[in-house]
């Protein structure tokens, strides 16, 4: 069997509900995601947790961005 690589013991995730109360906001490393439904805010979660020799990539489910990335992709859907 490989070596997995394991979480370092400095991670963090911190769940809360968004700003307008109707969903989830999952915080870790100074980004958020914004707007998740419960199902989706666990499936993120345990994709986040997942040791990354299980998960190539590594990349979340649902987009993670800081509040100024935030603010900069509303600016750019509102374009289209």
């Amino acid at each position: 069997m490989s070596e997995q690589k394991l979480l370092t013991s400095g991670f963090r995730i911190t769940i809360m509900k968004d700003s307008h109360g109707y969903g989830y906001e999952v915080e870790s490393d100074g980004k958020t995601s914004n707007g998740l439904t419960w199902d989706e805010m666990i499936g993120q979660i345990a994709f986040m947790t997942v040791p990354q020799g299980l998960n190539p990539g590594h990349k979340p489910l649902y987009s993670m961005r800081t509040m100024a990335e935030w603010e900069e992709w509303k600016r750019r859907i509102s374009r289209r």
